[in-house]
This record gives C-alpha cells, sequence and structure tokens, in this order.
C-alpha cells in the first residue's frame, strides 16, 4: 500500500468523469412550459446569447463544468445519445410539444448526431435521473454523461463537437445589443404571465415591448446573430412558435418574418413532430394549474 501513494499523489483531485459508474449529479432544472413537473425558475441570462469577450462566446461556460481552452477532448459521438423529454398528451408515445426540448433536437440535428427520442411521462423516468437530476426533462444521456437544462445541453453539444461532420460552433460571432438579449430572455415568460395570468394591459404591453425590441433588431438583421441561426435561434425561435400557436397575430412583422426563416430550417423543423393541440393543451394546463 505504501508503495502505491506515490502514483495516489499524482492522481487529479477527482477522476475522469468516464471512470465513474453513474452520470454526474448536476443541478437539475425544469423548464417552465407545460412538463407536469415544471416550475418557475428565477430569471437568468441566456448561455446561448453572446459574451462581450470575443475569446470566449460560450459565457458562463465554466460555470457548467465546461472548458473553454482550445483544445477539445470530445466524447466519441459513437457513444449513443438518449433525449428524455415530455410526452404527447394525446399519445405518450410521441414527443409533447416542449420549446426546450425543440431546442436540444435542433442542436443535434444541426450536428448531425444520430439519438434516439425517449418520451417520458411522470414516474417513468429511469432511477438516474430521478435520483440525481429530479426526473428534469429535457435530459441528456450520452455514454456516461447526463445533463439537464436545455442551455447546458445545446453547449455541450456544441462544444464538443465541431468539425468532423458536425459543422461549425453554433455560437455564432456576431453581437446581440444587451436590449435585444434582455427581450430574447424574456419574451416567453412575459407571454406566459399573460397567458396565465389573463390579459391584463399590464401583461400586454410588457409582451409588446419585448416582442418590439426583437423586431427592431430582426428588421436589419436575418437571425440573432447574424447571417444564419445560432443556438439563440434555436433556443428562441420555438418560444415564439409556442406563443404564435396560441396567438397567430400576436408576433410583429419581422419576428413574423423570423419565425417563418426558421420554419424553413432543416435543424429547427427536424425537432417540431408534435401536434400544435399539444401546444394549446399545455398551455390550458398551465393556467389551470396557476388558478388552483
Amino acid at each position: 500500500m505504501l508503495l502505491l501513494l506515490p502514483l495516489l499523489l499524482l492522481l487529479p483531485p477527482s477522476l475522469p468523469f468516464s471512470l465513474l459508474p453513474s452520470p454526474r449529479p448536476l443541478p437539475p432544472f425544469i423548464h417552465p412550459f407545460i412538463h407536469p413537473r415544471a416550475g418557475n425558475p428565477s430569471p437568468r441570462p441566456s448561455l446561448a446569447l453572446p459574451s462581450s469577450n470575443p475569446s470566449n462566446p460560450y459565457p458562463n461556460a465554466l460555470a457548467r463544468g465546461l472548458s473553454v481552452t482550445p483544445t477539445r477532448a470530445a466524447p466519441l459521438p459513437a457513444d449513443p445519445f438518449t433525449l428524455y423529454l415530455p410526452p404527447s398528451f394525446s399519445d405518450p408515445s410521441l414527443p409533447g410539444a416542449c420549446p426546450a426540448a425543440h431546442y436540444v433536437r435542433s442542436v443535434l440535428h444541426s450536428k448531425s448526431l444520430p439519438h434516439s427520442l425517449r418520451p417520458t411521462p411522470p414516474g417513468g423516468a429511469p432511477g438516474w435521473l430521478e435520483e440525481h437530476y429530479g426526473g428534469a426533462l429535457p435530459a441528456l444521456r450520452h455514454g456516461s454523461e447526463a445533463y439537464t437544462d436545455a442551455e447546458t445541453i445545446a453547449l455541450y453539444l456544441d462544444f464538443f463537437f465541431v468539425g468532423e461532420g458536425h459543422g461549425p460552433s453554433l455560437a455564432g460571432e456576431g453581437v446581440v445589443p444587451e436590449q435585444v438579449a434582455e427581450a430574447a430572455n424574456g419574451v416567453f415568460p412575459a407571454f406566459e404571465r399573460l397567458v396565465v395570468a389573463g390579459e391584463s394591459p399590464e401583461a400586454l404591453a410588457d409582451v409588446a415591448s419585448h416582442l418590439d425590441a426583437l423586431a427592431g433588431h430582426l428588421s436589419s438583421s436575418p437571425y440573432l446573430r447574424g447571417a444564419a441561426p445560432t443556438l439563440a435561434d434555436y433556443e428562441l425561435a420555438p418560444q415564439l412558435h409556442a406563443a404564435a400557436v396560441l396567438r397567430p397575430t400576436l408576433l410583429p412583422g419581422a419576428v413574423g418574418e423570423y419565425l417563418g426563416r426558421m420554419r424553413e430550417d432543416g435543424s429547427f423543423m427536424a425537432g417540431m413532430d408534435y401536434r400544435d393541440g399539444d401546444v394549446r393543451e399545455g398551455w390550458e394546463r398551465k393556467r389551470r394549474a396557476a388558478q388552483k
């Protein structure tokens, strides 16, 4: 045993995660749209929006356990990807309407990463997902890695799978003005308050202010960060789609045209095989839950 002590002292403070037998437990996050367990997390800046530091397009990535050094010790793409996501209300074997899951599916498709979908009803999550993550959805399992929180999953995929058949980084290079970034992060919670709490003048004005800020930016830029969709677009567009299904005339011209462009994007459409009826049912259940 004494002979092994010098070797043990040379080991890093923690073993590489690939040597651990179970997924890395991270703080759970449940998207606030329609998942039955969903709560309303406190507002936080989107990781998909731009960094003020051009050398680090992944703001807060270090806090999420991702290194931003140029060297990528990539996991094996051959390891299976499995995405656990809320099921359809009408058919539990099919994917449901969840903007966060739609976001992740768009990124998986953009990266040409084959994956399987596991619609997961309440109480149907595997043991590791319940034990370590509280059943939070969406959740991605990739070999021995496991993540919840759509933004964290998207950053993981975009960081490790770049080039060699996976396309360029989706972080983007354009700069989004702070007001527009705040609007992109706030428009869905504002619309949720409008639907759940009722169409008060204050709620309508709040949604309109977010949409107007987005419209002003998108009138001169086809996407949030320039000429092509980025992580920020794959995050925002499913939220706008969920709003447009319920209120088709809500989106102002430039925002509606932007959503139309996203609906022509193959990766965005790859995640939109859920039914509009599930979107409406999700909003209705959320409204009823708020009234109890």
